[in-house]
């Protein structure tokens, strides 16, 4: 019977030191994976910390994000726990350890998104300085351009305004269109810009010619006044030229150029016709508005002659002299392809 007893009272310490084991392994339990929530959760404060304060010290002295800046460092700065409540933060430390993931989850996409808008920012800085430019060199080329550009430029001061007051996502969406638009605009001014140079350059290109004309016409106390425009005509060539490889950066008026290339070429044609009796000057006149027409193309003797015939009322014979003496001056230049 003592034996029965013995045994009772063995199975019963055994099974209550059993249970005891069981609880304090549990208790040991909760306790490791509370520490490790504790470490992960400092690790997290800590990695957090570190991102707002590189935000702060890239971004922070910038006019344009430094109050999405601050926005971020006041969303998403961890609160500190101190005193009494690291009890309170102790029971639901699981909780603040996952607060925390999410708003590390969070703050990097923010910060790829900062990124992002930096990037943009800076490429929209450069196109802001560079239509600047361009829109100087339009603004007596084409009022249309120039409003647009003025247009554009005026949203992005909007933008700059504004900008404290919208979302990251909103930002970076506004910039990506507003650097779509600069970029179009500055095709656009270029296109405008190298079309005006064309035809300034292709003016030029006749006025050359005319000077050419004009060195074999003019009479002799005329051709000091030649040398001059000839002497004017080269810098604006260099002009040209200049302005050509280096565009937006080197400002020219293209219009008063080409005023001021116009003005020489009928000076050039005054100097020229002194020398030249009314009937060559008229032959000279329509044989012109001729070559204008048909450019290189090939065109029959005949048909220049009969032209030429129709349009100044003089006999075919007449209109033929006058040719061949126009073009024995180099006056003009009348090939014939014998076949």
């Amino acid at each position: 019977m003592s034996e029965v007893i013995l045994n009772v009272s063995s199975i019963f310490y055994l099974g209550f030191f059993m249970v005891m084991s069981l609880l304090t392994l549990r208790e040991k339990d909760e306790l490791k994976e509370l520490k490790e929530y504790a470490v992960r959760a400092d690790a997290l404060r800590r990695q957090i910390g570190e991102i707002l304060k590189t935000l702060k010290e890239l971004y922070g002295g910038d006019i344009n994000l430094k109050f999405l800046v601050e926005r971020l460092v006041e969303k998403y700065s961890p609160p500190r726990v101190e005193g009494e409540e690291v009890k309170l933060a102790a029971g639901s430390l699981m909780e603040y350890t996952e607060v925390l993931e999410k708003n590390l989850k969070e703050l990097t996409g923010k910060v790829k998104l900062l990124e992002n808008i930096t990037l943009n920012l800076k490429s929209l800085e450069r196109n802001v300085e560079e239509l600047k430019k361009w829109r100087a060199l339009l603004k007596d080329i084409s009022e249309f351009k120039y409003v647009e550009a003025s247009r554009a430029l005026e949203k992005y001061e909007r933008l700059v305004r504004s900008s404290p007051t919208l979302s990251l996502e909103e930002l970076a969406s506004d910039l990506a269109i507003l650097n779509d638009e600069f970029r179009y605009q500055i095709r656009t001014c270029k296109n405008v810009f190298f079309k005006k140079l064309k035809e300034v350059r292709d003016e030029l290109e006749s006025t050359v010619k005319l000077l050419s004309k004009a060195r074999h016409l003019a009479l002799m106390e005329e051709k000091s006044r030649v040398d001059s425009i000839s002497e004017k005509l080269k810098e604006i060539d260099k002009n040209l030229e200049y302005a050509l490889k280096n565009a937006p950066n080197y400002q020219i008026n293209l219009n008063e150029l080409y005023k001021e290339i116009v003005e020489y070429g009928e000076e050039l044609k005054k100097i020229s016709s002194k020398s030249l009796s009314e009937e060559e000057l008229e032959v000279l006149k329509q044989f012109h508005r001729l070559a204008s027409a048909y450019g290189s193309k090939t065109v029959q003797f005949y048909g220049v002659v009969e032209y030429i015939s129709r349009r100044t009322g003089y006999p075919i014979e007449d209109v033929q002299k006058i040719l061949y003496k126009l073009n024995k001056r180099n006056i003009i230049n009348l090939s014939v392809k014998l076949a």
